[in-house]
């Protein structure tokens, strides 16, 4: 799969490991999400060469989230860290999609890839909390179909062909333009998906770290269901959070 994104150069490298940082990237206490010191440590970050930025989407928090920190809107710090740096990929793991409508979704990531010249990646998940989907009104057993539709009407308006016809058939269309800059899409887990759904749909897939003799086994299997859809030169995998700070 051939892709025009100068962001999947900065973290696909043949034969080598690239490292990011996962924000926030601040102490797991009960405390609200420290902007000045995540625009720091992502500054500081673009100047020594990491690969890549990652911001997570949790829409609500709960005492029952292990992590208790009060987590900043995804698109809003994506926003601010566009602006805040230059060189560094900029990548969401992962948008919740099944809670949020897949145009505004698409909308969010092409005005992303703009504004950071071309540095961004969409990574895309189905989320794990059954009393936060009852939050948004959407059935939890229902994950992997929503998921699924969502995914193709997210990766259909980026390529502009989804059907965007209002009503008495107005027609209408996203903006802004990308400049022939594509968006990677990562499917951020299994979401309910199949490893051949994935690497037949998806650029790359993102898992979480495991013990590595685990994880070469998982390897194992996305390279098998690599081999089934692609031909050998298709979609990637990103090993979670191995280098977290």
């Amino acid at each position: 799969m051939k892709i025009s994104n100068p962001a999947s150069h900065m973290i696909f490298r043949q034969n080598e490991i690239s490292l990011g940082i996962v924000l926030p990237a601040q102490a797991r206490i009960k405390n609200d999400f420290d902007f000045p010191q995540q625009i720091a440590i992502a500054r500081r970050a673009d100047q020594l060469g990491f690969a890549g930025l990652w911001v997570r989407d949790v829409p609500l928090n709960s005492d029952r989230y292990p992590d208790p920190v009060g987590h900043a809107d995804p698109w809003v710090l994506l926003g601010m860290l566009a602006a805040s740096t230059e060189h560094i990929a900029l990548g969401t793991a992962a948008i919740v999609l099944p809670l949020r409508h897949p145009l505004h979704v698409a909308k969010a990531a092409l005005t992303m890839a703009s504004s950071s010249t071309g540095r961004f990646l969409l990574g895309l998940g189905s989320g794990d909390r059954p009393g936060e989907y009852g939050a948004f009104g959407r059935n939890y057993e229902d994950r992997k179909v929503i998921f699924q539709n969502g995914w193709e009407e997210v990766s259909a308006a980026l390529a502009g062909q989804g059907n965007l016809s209002g009503v008495a058939n107005e027609q209408f269309y996203l903006r802004p333009r990308t400049d022939g800059v594509t968006i990677p899409l990562l499917a951020v887990g299994s979401s309910g998906q199949s490893l051949e759904w994935i690497a037949k749909n998806a650029f790359g897939w993102m898992t979480y770290y495991r013990e590595l003799t685990i994880q070469r086994d998982r390897i194992a299997l996305w390279n098998k269901a690599r081999e089934k859809v692609t031909d050998g030169f298709g979609a990637r995998v990103v090993e979670g959070t191995a280098f977290r700070l």
